[in-house]
């Protein structure tokens, strides 16, 4: 086999791992938009440095409490995908909207009353890497029958 051909198949697999992944937590923050809301209260809202496998950022880091059938939970979620910003103004400004001792609405997962968010939905990324794969699959593939086809 040639070299293009090891990379666009290379490319097809990789794009499928990406999208495969992407959509499934794509699916999961979607279905979170469904989940019932209780009334919860933020307990402690600030910016922390982050370090994620050699890049480093802030992000929000809010505990809050809800309780689901007389069961008290606490949690840390924002979001299903914790998003981390260069600057500390990018992680501030979501801290900032939930402060000590705010009333505010989590979202639960009825399956498991322990998984929460403050902001249900689905994250621009999510479709962003869904996206990404897809396109990896679709040039990867390109490449593949252009391969095939030039050997004839």
């Amino acid at each position: 086999m040639n070299k293009q051909l090891w990379l666009s198949l290379a490319l097809v697999l990789v794009g499928t791992v990406l999208a495969y992944f992407s959509f499934f937590r794509f699916q999961e923050a979607r279905a979170s938009a469904r989940w019932p809301s209780v009334q919860g209260v933020v307990v402690s809202s600030e910016v922390a440095p982050v370090s994620d496998g050699g890049s480093s950022g802030f992000a929000a880091d809010v505990l809050y409490e809800y309780s689901v059938n007389g069961v008290l939970h606490r949690a840390r979620a924002v979001t299903l995908e914790r998003r981390t910003f260069d600057t500390e103004s990018g992680a501030a400004e979501i801290a900032s909207r939930y402060g000590e001792g705010a009333q505010v609405q989590v979202h639960y997962n009825t399956a498991d009353p322990s998984q929460a968010v403050l902001e249900a939905g689905g994250p621009v990324p999510n479709v962003m890497m869904l996206g990404g794969g897809v396109v990896a699959v679709v040039f990867g593939m390109s490449g593949v029958v252009i391969s095939l086809t030039s050997r004839r």
